[in-house]
């Protein structure tokens, strides 16, 4: 190389590192944020990352080892948020950092569980920190003292100072700071409280637990504390004594709890009270009160004013019985009784009353018995009776089923009643069988429930059974005298009886017919594979597109002479203007129309797709496809005519009189090349640190003094085509085989089965074991055995997250409870770096995009750099789809394969399935006939086992009443609605009501519910639930997902922007539902009023048309739902179903009737429920009629309904199909044919267009070919199909199906029906 060549080399080597620092800073300046959080840092190691950071908002270092400021955090002067908890920090002075000079956005400082000390914050600390500070935490830390200046922190909201050893606090904290809202001085050594303390108006938590303030009396405190709503005085000194146990002179030292009218959890546990307050009873609003340890003698009858109690805490006092009063808290969920002296009649007898108990905790106490009434306590679910004197329980304990805890040790005396005799039960069973056959048993049809004197012999078979106690009779027909009597039908009701069968026999019959003639859609599975189209006729045939959303329909294409052109830009044809007519790009394709009129003056076409040299070939075919397209857009019968660019024919010359330009350049294409991964020789040291952990892959640098004899090792050769399992001959079999099922899924999933897994021993290595790992050893080394590596586990991994928001990064730390994380965190649309400082993944989701690909892998690199690491360590990218092992091990949860290694249909083309059985394929196990033999290399495996199983029909009472009261640890739920960048609160009467339009955003807070016994305050956490239309935008959910919203707060009377991150907090779960898609919890929260409405939410717009909306709920009552349905017409209505329609009077301004249509065959509970939310659905300018099905008006109901229907018009008066449909879906994404059911609560989002599915109606059976299937899971799914159906013919009690074929956008009324609020099929 000549020295000039040398020099340019250098110099463009020079420039490429120059761009590639360049790039580098531009990333890094977008980077919001950052969590460091486990990263073993010290001050003399932090990194100078940070400093390249300029637009950084937050920072988190939480368990670094810090033991002082760093000082770069200086240099960060856009830092809003830094955590420094669990660290070993004593100063937070150290260089002002912290200074106002240096952050002056500083608003919020976490330093909690550190070793601050006084002399590490003073007054010089709180003079140069920001004062826009608004959240401080400073607990469990060695303080005993505030500084004064702690008055310059006046914006201040959230400080928590508990776990620290403070005496005094200074007045200034209560004069300046006013708009505490939020205030934990437990666990100190305070003795008093400032006057001033009354001026914190704002104040919603305070926590004063564990302090000496037994001389403080709280006199005038609570005066002015009315928006508190937490309040805990725990161990606080607190006295209110009787006149004969007055200490010192003192009765009480607890005054004006009544003030705090809004306080919903108090915490009076571990003072001396011998008896209530009587300022308690006049807080109505309590929802946990906690009393325990308090040497309490006796409860008053005054409790029964805590109407909406749900934890009572009584345990560790001296109470011998309870009020009768009691059992009149219905809200009473939970009731702790432990450490007392309940005695014989301590429980009162009507406990029962108390339907909405779940626990019931009276452990170590004097009990004889409980009350018989406890066992009507259908919610409880703990019942904890330990360490008493019980002698026995009630008969009806059996029937508790619902109980899931049943603690009775330590009962000496106790003796369980038996079981009823068998022979007993059988004789009454036997009783009602015979009055079924004779006919002289009657079901009411509105309650479902047996009439006459067989209702209380099955009243009395479930007394026998236990499920009754013998005293609960409170029916009005419960009288002795009616078991004796065995009423007979009188002829009038036989007849009527008759009648209603008849008429169902013919409706029957007549719904039959009616299928029969539906030919469009009852074709057979036969002749959809047998008979196929001629190329004529598929040439002939146009596919069911439409052309306008390709082609803007808006303008009048084809339709006067001359040209239009387009290009090809993002997949699809873009408008050309007329003044580049006849210039084209050498790197991009077009489609030029040109019209013409023929002599008998008919307009005609031609169409041109033109080819450029240098264009990508996904141009080119698209070119094609429109091409084609605006043909049949047209309705021409012309050909389409290629061109390519430089062989141009004359006729297409010729429609250009000025010629044609040829120029450079293209538009870059959307396409990304598919990226081929070359595998790579490596070597991994195979560790199994415990038995519940699986194996981890370490990687070591490729050379002999790498290995050890003490574990295995597995060693990648792919030049060999082999993989080896290294190992010393004296460790166990069980860590070799360990080893070996790692190499058998390296085997399937990255070589696809086209190498060799190969074990060798220690001193045995064949010659290419050596050569692929770099040479032999000298003779004279010795390889080691280091027995400490087994035992040491690795560090917890770390997974990073690339979010993108407007203009910046962020790069958050996601927590995980097990050691490692679950594989289902990886989202499709996001870039993950994984650290587990052997090695670095960066992953990368399919839908992720380039800018977040491009800064995932910086981001790698720079996390990298932070502290030092191996040599050998290096970034690896990896793409969704192609995760190699020594990632996937780094999850729990990622299915192993090496168990199934032929888990692939390896033959897809040749598959033969007529050699399949249904007892084989019911069984998950392949079975072929002798005359169809498989291949030896094809293997198949089918999972169609739930086709066989039976359906379940409806919840079960005890899972329903616990989804029904799921809710009841909810302590507050807020309602948003998501417009542009906002979140707009709802008001309360718009709760429950949901637009197909918008998105909502609900923040639910919840507390834990802690284990029997437990002293504890329960945790609260947050859930985020996130509900998004069928029509609402898709970015809508990105947006909310990387919180690029804000919210509109009143703070100081001032209207403030929030970001939704500080709105909320950061710790919360996301949860995400679709429209009909949530789940039971979430619905339970609205107590059955879920009204999903059409279009968009706006209070100020009418609707322009009636509006009919369908009451319907499969599987159980907590997934009924009012859905409006289009469109509006009397094949909408259905005898068993509830109706709402709003009819907007035209010509007047909110104004119109609002109809409530009770079907005859609907319920008494659907009929007031339908009434019920009538009435809140019906504007106030609204009239509201209820009409019963026969008796609807013509003026205004048949008229808004498109006319009373034809004479020969069949309502439909059953809906059989709800107690009968099944959805299968029917898949091949794992690798292998699944059939998978859906849940009963099944919609139309469930149909993937990817798969195919089996929708059972109980008359028909449907094949629901998606347009994206594969012609596997469309085969393979019509076998099964056909088995389902003989194994349906096997049963008795399931009638006749028949089989019919059906695609989107072709589905008939039969099947659309199954789903509520059916919708045109969108592509």
């Amino acid at each position: 190389m000549s020295e000039s060549e040398e020099y340019d080399d250098f110099d463009t080597r020079e420039e490429a590192n120059t761009l590639q620092e360049k790039k580098r800073k531009n990333i890094l300046n977008f980077v919001k944020g950052i969590d460091l959080s486990s990263y073993p840092f010290q001050s003399q190691d932090f990194p100078d990352i940070l400093q390249d950071m300029r637009g950084l908002r937050w920072l988190s270092l939480s368990s670094t080892c810090l033991e002082a400021m760093p000082p770069e955090l200086g240099a960060i002067t856009t830092l809003e948020r830094i955590s420094l908890d669990r660290n070993n920090l004593r100063s937070l002075l150290d260089q002002d950092i912290l200074a106002k000079e240096n952050l002056p956005h500083l608003s919020q400082i976490n330093a909690r569980h550190n070793k601050l000390e006084d002399k590490g914050l003073t007054d010089k600390f709180f003079h140069s920190i920001s004062p826009e500070l608004k959240n401080l935490d400073l607990s469990h830390n060695n303080l005993s003292t505030i500084p004064k200046q702690v008055r310059l922190l006046q914006n201040l909201i959230i400080l928590n100072l508990s776990h620290n050893e403070i005496q005094v606090l200074p007045t200034e904290l209560f004069t300046a700071c006013t708009g505490l809202q939020h205030l934990d001085l437990s666990n100190n050594q305070l003795q008093t409280l400032p006057i001033q303390f009354i001026r914190l108006s704002r104040l919603q938590h305070l926590d004063l637990s564990n302090n000496p303030l037994q001389h403080y009396a709280f006199r005038k405190a609570f005066e002015r504390l009315t928006k508190l709503q937490f309040l805990n005085l725990s161990d606080t000194g607190r006295c209110y004594l009787d006149s004969q146990d007055q200490i010192s002179g003192q009765q009480t030292n607890i005054n004006n709890l009544q003030k705090l009218v809004c306080l919903r959890d108090l915490d009076l546990s571990h003072n001396q009270l011998t008896r209530i307050p009587t300022e308690l009873f006049k807080l109505t609003n309590l929802r946990r009160l906690n009393l325990s340890y308090c040497e309490l003698k006796d409860i008053p009858s005054s409790i029964e004013t805590w109407i909406q109690l749900q934890t009572l805490d009584l345990s560790g006092n001296s109470i011998c019985f309870l009020p009768h009063n009691l059992c009149e808290l219905t809200q009473l969920k939970r009731i702790f009784l432990s450490d007392n002296r309940l005695q014989m009649d301590g429980i009162p007898k009507n406990i029962g009353n108390m339907i909405n108990l779940e626990s019931f905790i009276a452990a170590r106490n004097q009990l004889v018995s409980v009350p018989a009434s406890m066992c009507t306590c259908l919610q409880l679910k703990k019942l904890v009776l330990t360490s008493n004197r019980l002698i026995t329980l009630p008969e009806g304990f059996r029937s508790m089923t619902q109980l899931v805890k049943l603690e009775l040790d330590d009962n000496p005396q106790l003796i369980v009643p038996p079981k009823q005799k068998e022979e007993v039960v059988d004789h009454f069973k036997q009783a009602i069988n015979q009055e079924f056959k004779k006919g002289v048993v009657t079901i009411d049809p509105k309650t479902n429930k047996l009439r006459g004197a067989a209702r209380h012999r099955r009243r009395k078979l479930l007394q026998l059974q236990g499920t009754l106690s013998q005293d609960q009779d409170t029916s009005p027909l419960g009288n002795k005298s009616a078991l004796l009597k065995q009423p007979s039908l009188t002829p009038h009701d036989a007849a009527e009886a008759e009648k209603v069968l008849r008429g169902l026999a013919d409706v029957a019959d007549k719904q039959n017919r009616s299928y029969q003639d539906e030919s469009e859609f009852s074709s057979d599975v036969s002749s959809l594979f047998g008979e196929k189209l001629s190329w004529e006729d598929k040439l002939l045939k146009r596919p069911d597109l439409d052309y306008s959303l390709i082609f803007d329909s808006s303008q009048e294409i084809g339709t006067s002479s001359g040209i239009t052109i387009w290009t090809i830009d993002q997949l699809a044809p873009c408008q050309v203007p007329s003044s580049c007519h006849g210039t084209f790009s050498s790197g991009d394709c077009y489609i030029v129309l040109y019209t013409f009129e023929e002599e008998n003056l008919r307009t005609n076409w031609d169409i041109y797709f033109w080819i450029g040299s240098e264009s990508s070939l996904d141009k080119r075919a698209l070119a094609a496809i429109h091409a084609v397209h605006l043909r049949n857009f047209l309705g021409a019968k012309c050909r389409t005519k290629r061109v390519e660019m430089g062989d141009e024919s004359s006729e297409f010359l010729n429609i250009f009189p000025d010629g044609i330009r040829y120029s450079e350049g293209r538009q870059a294409s959307v396409l990304r090349p598919v990226q081929i991964v070359v595998p790579e020789t490596r070597l991994y040291r195979i560790l199994t640190p415990a038995v519940n952990i699986p194996p981890i892959m370490e990687p070591l640098p490729l050379s002999y003094l790498s290995l050890d004899l003490s574990v295995p090792h597995l060693f990648e050769a792919p030049e060999f085509n082999v993989i080896f399992i290294w190992a010393c001959s004296r460790l166990g079999r069980g860590t070799i085989s360990k080893a070996r099922l790692v190499a058998e899924d390296m085997k399937w999933i990255e070589y696809r089965g086209k190498v060799q897994v190969i074990t060798i021993y220690a001193g045995n290595e064949p010659k290419k074991f050596w050569d692929a790992l770099g040479g032999y050893p000298p003779s004279d080394y010795e390889i080691p055995n280091n027995t400490i590596l087994n035992e040491v586990k690795p560090p917890k991994p770390k997974l990073f997250s690339v979010c993108l928001e407007k203009d910046s990064l962020e790069l958050p730390q996601l927590r995980f409870p097990e050691y490692r994380p679950d594989r289902k965190i990886l989202d499709c649309g996001h870039v993950f770096i994984l650290d587990s400082h052997s090695q670095v993944f960066v992953w990368q989701g399919r839908k992720a995009s380039g800018i977040l690909r491009n800064a995932g892998l910086f981001l790698a690199e720079e996390i990298m750099e932070m502290f030092p690491r191996p040599d050998h360590v290096s970034a690896r990218l990896i793409s969704q789809g192609l995760e190699p092992i020594a990632f996937r091990s780094q999850f729990s949860k990622w299915d192993s394969q090496a168990k199934n290694p032929t888990y692939q249909l390896t033959d897809e083309a040749n598959l033969n399935l007529s050699g399949l059985s249904l007892n084989s394929i019911a069984s998950n196990t392949p079975n072929f006939s002798s005359r169809n033999p498989p291949a030896p290399t094809q293997t198949l495996k089918l999972d169609i086992s739930v086709l066989f199983q039976q359906r379940n029909m409806t919840m079960d009472r005890e899972r329903y009443h616990l989804l029904k009261d799921s809710s009841r640890n909810l302590i507050r739920i807020e309602c948003f609605i998501l417009r542009g960048d906002l979140c707009e609160p709802l008001p309360q009467e718009a709760k429950g009501h949901f637009y197909s339009q918008e998105s909502y955003a609900f923040v639910a807070d919840y507390f834990e519910e802690l284990p029997e016994g437990s002293k504890e305050d329960p945790e609260e956490y947050r859930v985020v639930y996130f509900w998004q239309g069928k029509d609402a935008k898709e970015s809508i959910w990105v947006k909310f997902q990387f919180n690029d919203f804000f919210v509109e707060v009143d703070e100081k009377g001032k209207r403030q922007r929030l970001s939704w991150e500080d709105f909320i907090g950061p710790d919360f779960e996301l949860v995400r539902y679709k429209q009909q898609g949530e789940e039971f919890k979430f619905l339970a929260h609205f107590g059955q009023k879920i009204i999903v409405h059409k279009g968009a939410y706006n209070t100020s717009l009418e609707p322009s048309g009636p509006c009919l909306y369908q009451i319907r709920a499969k599987y159980s009552k907590i997934c009924r739902r009012i859905v409006q349905v289009n469109p509006v017409s009397p094949t909408m209505l259905n005898s068993e179903f509830c109706c709402i329609l709003r009819i907007p009077f035209p010509g007047t301004s909110g104004s119109g009737i609002t109809y409530v249509w009770l079907g005859s065959k609907a319920s008494q509970e659907e009929e007031l429920h339908a009434e019920q939310m009538g009435r809140v659905m019906s504007p106030p300018s609204y009239a509201l009629q209820v009409i019963r099905e026969g008796n609807e008006p013509d003026n205004f109901f048949w008229a808004a309904m498109g006319g009373r229907p034809a004479p020969d018009f069949e309502l439909e008066h059953v809906a059989d199909y709800l107690r009968h449909a099944r959805l299968f879906k029917c898949t091949n994404e794992r690798g292998f044919f699944r059939v998978s059911e859906l849940l009963l609560d099944f919609h139309q989002g469930d149909l993937n267009n990817d798969d195919v599915m089996i929708l059972d109606t109980g008359k028909e059976v449907f094949i629901w070919f998606g347009n994206a299937a594969s012609d596997v899971e469309k085969k393979l799914a019509a076998r099964s199909c056909e088995l389902y159906l003989k194994h349906l013919e096997q049963s008795t009690t399931e009638p006749k199906r028949k089989l019919k074929v059906t695609k989107p956008g072709r589905e008939p009324w039969v099947f659309r029906r199954c789903f509520h609020g059916w919708d045109p099929w969108k592509e």
